[in-house]
C-alpha cells in the first residue's frame, strides 16, 4: 500500500498542476460575426461578388453568436462567415483554429491567404486538424471571410477553438491543449506493460487482464489520435479523425468489459445486454460512416444519452457489489464513474456548451490506475501468501505433518488438506465469480493389479501414477489422493472447458507413460465446476464429478466425461 501511495502522489502532482494552471490571455475576435448560406454563383476563387458583399455589409449576411454554429438549413454544405479585424497589436497576427471535417478558404479583404481541401465531397470527409495562419499586415480594419464546405451540415461552421494571438502563444496553445493527454499517456503505457507482464503469471486472472489491456489500448490510441502535437509528425487528419470516432464509441464498451468480469454472476445478464447494445450501436454507426452518411457524427447526441443511462446503471451495480465486500467492484466504480463524467464534459465541449479548449477524458486513466493497483496488490499478496505457505510447509515437514496432510504412499495431499484448500478457494472465488473446477480420476482395473501381481505392485502403480500427474500438472492446481485408486485435482481459475482439456492432457500422458512394466496403466476421469450464486458446495461438486466418472467407466474407460445437469 505504501508503494501504491507513492505512485499516486507521483502522478497526481502533474495532474494538479494542470487543473490549477493559470489561463493565458489572448486577443479576442470581438467584432460582429455574420454568415451566408450557399456557394457563390460560380465555384471559383476568381468570383469575388460575395466577398465584396461581405465588405459592404450586404443585408444577405445575417448575424449569429460566434462561436456557436450558424443556424443553417438542413442539408446545406456551403456556408460563409465574416467579421471585422482590427490592425494587429503587440504582434497578435496569427490566426489559430480547428475545424472538424471541413474544407475552407480564408480571405483578408479580397485576397485569399489560405485554403485547405478541394471544397467538394471527399469520401470520409476532411478529418480534424488545427490550422495556424499568419495574417498579412494591414493598417486599417480589414474584413476576415471564411468560405466553408462540409459533407455534414451538423459540423459545418463549427470550430473546436478560434483564436487570434502571437505566433509564440499559438504554439504554446497547441502544447497546453495536449497537457492532459501527455500526463495520461505515460501512466497508460506503464499500466499496459504491467498488465502484459503479469498476464503470464500462473495466478493471473486471464480474462480480466485481457479486458484491462484492451481498455488501455483504446485509451492510448484515442490519446494519440486526438493529440494536437501528433500533427507535427503524423499528419493524416482523415485517418486519425476516423480512428478518434471509432475509439470514442469503443471506450465505454471496453471499460464495461472489465466491469463485467469483476461483477458477480447475477449482474452479468444485464451487463451483457449493455455490452451488446454498445456493439450494435458501433456497428450501425460504422456502416453508415463507410457508406457516406456520417453516422458517427450524426448519432453523437444519441450516443451520449445512451452512455449516461447505461453507465449510470453499471455504476449502480458496481456500488451494490462493492457494498457486499467486492474490492474489485469498489475500485472499478471509481474508474467507470470518472470516465463517464469526463466523457460527458468533453461531449458538451464538442457540442459547444462550454469553451474549454482541451479534453479531460484522458484523465480517466488515473482513475483506472487505482483499479490496476488494487488488482496487482491482491495478486502480489496472494503470491506472497503462497510463497510463505510453501516455505512453511518445507520447514515443517515432520512425521505428524505427513500423517495429517500428506498421503505417506504417494506424497499427495490427503482429503483433510483438500477440505482446507477447497474452503479457502471457494471463499476467494464466490465474491468475484472466479472459476473453480474439480477433476476426479480413477485408475482403470486397479484391483486386477493387486490380485494378479500383489499389493506391492499395486503400491508401485499408485506411486508412479501420482508422480506422473505431479510432474505434468501446471499452474495453480492442487493434487490430492482421495482414497484407494482415486485422485482429485482442484483447479482454481479454470472453467469447465479448461479443466476438461487439462484432464484429457493428463489422461494421454498416463496412457503413453510406462508406469508398470507388465501392463499398461490407464485412467477414467470425471470433471465438474463450481456454479456461483446457486448454492453450490463441495459435496455437490464431488457428486457431479463422480457421476461423470461413472459414465466414463460405463463407456469403455480411459476417457473423460464432464458434468451434465441443470440446477
Amino acid at each position: 500500500m505504501v508503494l501504491m501511495k507513492r505512485w499516486l502522489a507521483l502522478f497526481l502532482c502533474p495532474l494538479l498542476l494542470f487543473l490549477f494552471q493559470l489561463p493565458s490571455e489572448a486577443a479576442e475576435l470581438s467584432g460582429i460575426w455574420k454568415y451566408r448560406e450557399g456557394n457563390s454563383p460560380y465555384d471559383e476563387i476568381s468570383d469575388d461578388s460575395w466577398i465584396y458583399s461581405a465588405i459592404k455589409d450586404d443585408p444577405n449576411w445575417k448575424e449569429f453568436p460566434f462561436p456557436k454554429q450558424p443556424p443553417t438549413e438542413n442539408g446545406e454544405r456551403y456556408i460563409w462567415l465574416t467579421t471585422k479585424l482590427l490592425p494587429a497589436n503587440n504582434g497578435k497576427n496569427t490566426l489559430y483554429f480547428t475545424p472538424v471535417n471541413q474544407s475552407f478558404r480564408v480571405w483578408i479583404n479580397d485576397q485569399v491567404i489560405y485554403e485547405y481541401g478541394q471544397m467538394k465531397y471527399q469520401p470520409f470527409g476532411y478529418g480534424r486538424r488545427w490550422h495556424m495562419i499568419l495574417l498579412p499586415e494591414f493598417n486599417t480594419p480589414a474584413q476576415l471571410t471564411l468560405q466553408l464546405y462540409s459533407d455534414s451540415y451538423r459540423e459545418i461552421g463549427m470550430f473546436n477553438d478560434f483564436e487570434l494571438d502571437t505566433e509564440t502563444e499559438q504554439v504554446h496553445r497547441i502544447f497546453k491543449s495536449d497537457l492532459p493527454r501527455w500526463l495520461a499517456l505515460p501512466v497508460a503505457l506503464l499500466m499496459l506493460m504491467i498488465l502484459a507482464v503479469y498476464y503470464f503469471s500462473p495466478m493471473a486472472w486471464k480474462k480480466l487482464y485481457v479486458f484491462g489491456i484492451l481498455f488501455l489500448l483504446v485509451m492510448i490510441l484515442w490519446i494519440v489520435s486526438t493529440s494536437s502535437v501528433r500533427q507535427f509528425w503524423l499528419n493524416q487528419p482523415v485517418f486519425w479523425w476516423f480512428c478518434t470516432k471509432i475509439l470514442h464509441y469503443m471506450m465505454p464498451l471496453s471499460i464495461n468489459m472489465v466491469a463485467y468480469e469483476v461483477l458477480e454472476e447475477h449482474y452479468r445478464p444485464n451487463m451483457r445486454r449493455i455490452l451488446y447494445g454498445y456493439m450494435v450501436f458501433l456497428v450501425i454507426t460504422l456502416i453508415e460512416e463507410i457508406f457516406g452518411f456520417s453516422g458517427m457524427s450524426r448519432y453523437i447526441p444519441l450516443f451520449y444519452c445512451m452512455m449516461i443511462c447505461c453507465q449510470s446503471a453499471v455504476c449502480y451495480w458496481l456500488l451494490k457489489s462493492a457494498k457486499k465486500g467486492n474490492s474489485y467492484s469498489k475500485a472499478m466504480l471509481v474508474s467507470v464513474a470518472s470516465l463517464l463524467v469526463f466523457q460527458i464534459a468533453d461531449g458538451l465541449g464538442y457540442m459547444h456548451f462550454h469553451n474549454m479548449d482541451t479534453a479531460i477524458t484522458p484523465l480517466g486513466v488515473y482513475a483506472f490506475f487505482i483499479f490496476v493497483m488494487r488488482l496487482l496488490y491482491d495478486q502480489l499478496e496472494g503470491k506472497q501468501e503462497l510463497e510463505t505457505a510453501t516455505e512453511g510447509w518445507a520447514n515443517e515437514v515432520t512425521e505428524e505433518h505427513e500423517k495429517s496432510e500428506i498421503d505417506p504412499l504417494t506424497s499427495c495431499y490427503n482429503r483433510r488438506k483438500y477440505e482446507e484448500i477447497l474452503a479457502r478457494e471457494s471463499r476467494k472465488s464466490e465474491p468475484t465469480g472466479k472459476k473453480l473446477s474439480f477433476i476426479l480420476m480413477d485408475i482403470d482395473h486397479f484391483k486386477h493389479f493387486n490380485d494378479t501381481y500383489g499389493h506391492d505392485a499395486g503400491d508401485l502403480v499408485l506411486k508412479n501414477f501420482s508422480n506422473c500427474l505431479r510432474e505434468n500438472l501446471k499452474g495453480n492446481r492442487f493434487l490430492f489422493r482421495w482414497g484407494g485408486e482415486e485422485f482429485v485435482i482442484l483447479c482454481p481459475g479454470d472453467d469447465l472447458a479448461t479443466a476438461v482439456n487439462v484432464a484429457n492432457y493428463l489422461r494421454r500422458i498416463v496412457e503413453s507413460s510406462k508406469l508398470f512394466d507388465k501392463q499398461a496403466v490407464t485412467c477414467s476421469i470425471g470433471v465438474s465446476t463450481w456454479h456461483h450464486g446457486l448454492g453450490d458446495n463441495g459435496e455437490k461438486l464431488f457428486q457431479r464429478a463422480d457421476e461423470a466418472l461413472y459414465r466414463a467407466k460405463e463407456n469403455g474407460r480411459n476417457c473423460v466425461y464432464q458434468e451434465s445437469w441443470v440446477f
